[in-house]
């Protein structure tokens, strides 16, 4: 009985992440404000405008990506070094009168008065769901880990399973139905030998339920969730870019070529320390205070948070003085599509674990520095082709629809 609820708790979980991924993507879709342009000039700030509004419009496309994240040096962790690999190959295609729908909902929640939050809100989620109904998408998912990795999850499991160092499973989205494909997860996981084949559940009607059940929580929660709502649109309003434009640097780079198209190279970079440090940042965080305890558990007070950020004001520059940060895009000169983006984030918390060791330290200069710090990376690059080109998805033959009655509601809250 135990082994079978573990198998079973597996599957929906991977369903799960698998939609979670889908609404990360999505996401990403959604309309931008006009860009930053910093010190470029008014052509290249022109490619940067017109590669927003071509890939708007965009129905359909491939896009092939790698994600690596490493750790190290963190305290408390069952392991020294964390490197984790993630590659997908997708098509996507949706209806861009929805994704541009949401785009002007963005902004009306972003410039809303409290009263007529509840209600955006609900029309909100209402394009969401239309949003699934209308997705279609064919991903191929790898995840690779290292050995001690897989056998820190297999002992976890309570070895009712062993993880391999390979995870493949295959996605589908197709009128709203969520599928799996866990046949390479099962030869790689004989253990879960039962669960070969394609796997459905309803995802439309499934995050309809949730969000019928999270309208019954408690008015704290919902007043939780809607002030989360409006503080992600806040980071695309004006004000907010009015606030880093000075911290934001944007350089073009020499042209090159990308699947025989000349691509235009945008290179930007973030001044994290600066914008920690500027009364911009202040100002901004202390206007979302409320914001911030209606999210957080533990309330803050005026007082702690003027205190902590005195102390952030006078230690910010120094605390990411280590922290490389840039965003590369390679936008096609002729079409205006974006054919490769990436992502490097690498910081070394060095010099935060000194001013760690000193404030122990009562202030003095420690004897010794910890032995190791804390490096944690991430890189994404992302290749996009067949613009407005590409097949449609088709929903597997001989699937296994889930019944949602089968399915624990709060796990999807």
């Amino acid at each position: 009985m135990h082994k079978n609820l573990l198998r079973k708790n597996i599957l929906m979980l991977l369903l799960l992440v698998a939609f979670m991924l889908i609404s990360a993507g999505t996401a990403l879709a959604q309309d931008l404000p006009e860009p930053l342009c910093g010190k470029l000039d008014e052509a290249d700030c022109t490619i940067l405008a017109d590669s927003q509004k071509a890939m708007m419009d965009v129905e359909s496309l491939t896009t092939s990506s790698s994600i690596d994240l490493n750790m190290s040096g963190i305290p408390d962790l069952p392991f020294e070094e964390l490197a984790l690999n993630l590659t997908q190959d997708s098509t996507i295609s949706m209806d861009p009168e929805v994704v541009k729908s949401l785009a002007d909902f963005q902004a009306q929640l972003a410039t809303a008065k409290s009263a007529d939050l509840e209600k955006l809100t609900k029309d909100y989620t209402d394009l969401i769901i239309k949003l699934y109904q209308t997705l279609g998408l064919d991903m191929d998912l790898t995840l690779t880990m290292p050995q001690d990795i897989a056998d820190l999850l297999s002992a976890e499991a309570g070895g009712e399973v062993k993880v391999p160092e390979e995870i493949n499973v295959q996605v589908r989205m197709v009128d709203g139905y969520l599928y799996v494909n866990l046949d390479k997860l099962a030869e790689a996981m004989p253990e879960l030998g039962e669960f070969k084949g394609w796997y459905g559940v309803d995802m439309v009607t499934l995050v309809t339920k949730g969000l019928e059940q999270a309208e019954k929580r408690q008015a704290s929660e919902v007043q939780g969730f809607q002030a989360g709502v409006g503080a992600g649109t806040f980071l695309s309003s004006d004000a907010f870019r009015e606030m880093v434009k000075d911290y934001v640097n944007i350089e073009r780079q020499e042209d090159d070529k990308l699947d025989l198209q000349t691509v235009a190279v945008f290179n930007t970079t973030f001044d994290f320390g600066g914008f920690v440090a500027s009364q911009a940042f202040q100002d901004l965080l202390k206007g979302q205070l409320d914001t911030i305890n209606q999210i957080s558990e533990q309330k803050i007070t005026a007082q702690e948070f003027d205190e902590g950020m005195m102390g952030l004001r006078f230690l910010g520059p120094a605390l990411f003085q280590d922290l490389k940060f840039n965003v590369v895009q390679n936008i096609g000169v002729d079409d205006s599509y974006v054919y490769r983006s990436e992502t490097h984030f690498n910081w070394d918390l060095k010099s935060l674990m000194g001013f760690v060791a000193m404030a122990q330290g009562g202030g003095k200069a420690p004897a010794a520095m910890p032995d190791t710090a804390p490096v944690i990376s991430f890189d994404v690059t992302t290749d996009y082709a067949d613009f407005n080109d590409t097949t449609a998805v088709e929903k597997p033959e001989d699937a296994v629809i889930i019944p949602l009655d089968q399915i624990d509601m709060n796990s999807v809250q």
